[in-house]
């Protein structure tokens, strides 16, 4: 299981790669607002990725590997995603979770 955020624009930008990502593995997008954790971006984050901003945008998929093969973590000297790595923080964004 991977669990990245990424701002709004960042995640328009990707939206081809995730849609095809999305086809050949299991995955699922969605606001972070949406769930009871809000995340933000720092302006060094922010500035990382290229200056793109929006509301924080969480990408869940089953397969790491898939996600790391699809889309890379930076490319063109610009960040796509980060990875969400409180344990915490991804039990409660974790859309497959099954109670």
């Amino acid at each position: 299981m991977a669990i990245v955020t990424m701002p709004a624009q960042t995640a328009q930008r990707l939206k081809d790669k995730i849609l095809n990502l999305s086809q050949s593995v299991e995955a699922k997008v969605f606001f972070a607002k949406d769930t009871a954790l809000g995340l933000g971006f720092t302006e060094e984050e922010i500035k990382a990725f290229g200056g793109e901003t929006g509301d924080a945008v969480v990408l869940a998929v089953w397969d790491l590997d898939a996600l790391k093969q699809a889309i890379p973590q930076s490319a063109g000297g610009r960040l796509n995603y980060i990875p969400i790595v409180n344990e915490k923080a991804k039990a409660k964004l974790d859309p497959f979770y099954q109670a």
